[in-house]
C-alpha cells in the first residue's frame, strides 16, 4: 500500500516482452432459475522476481501448454500439473 491508503500497481512482463496466458479455471453452473458462469484464476508461490511485491503470483501457462489448457476434451487434466508452480524467473 501506498501512503495514500491505496496500492500500488505494478507491470510484469515477459523479458522479451512477449504475451502470455494465465492458468484459470471456468465453469458454468444452470439451474431451472439462473445461469451463473465463473471464472477464476489460479495463483502459485512467487518466483524471486515477484515475491519482492507479493506472496503469490498468477499461474503462467507456458507455452507448449497452451492447447492443453483450453482443449475442453482433454481427458488428462493430470498433465497439465507442471504448470502450476513459479514460472521461471529467467523469463520475466
Amino acid at each position: 500500500r501506498v501512503e495514500t491508503g491505496g496500492k500500488q500497481p505494478y507491470l510484469f512482463r515477459m523479458a522479451d516482452e512477449t504475451p502470455f496466458a494465465l492458468a484459470g479455471i471456468w465453469e458454468v453452473y444452470e439451474s431451472p432459475d439462473a445461469c451463473l458462469e465463473t471464472v477464476a484464476f489460479l495463483t502459485t508461490d512467487p518466483n524471486n522476481t515477484c515475491a519482492e511485491y507479493h506472496v503469490r503470483m498468477p499461474v503462467i501457462v507456458p507455452t507448449n501448454l497452451y492447447d492443453a489448457w483450453i482443449d475442453p476434451t482433454n481427458e488428462s487434466p493430470a498433465g497439465l500439473l507442471q504448470s502450476l508452480g513459479p514460472y521461471e524467473e529467467r523469463s520475466m
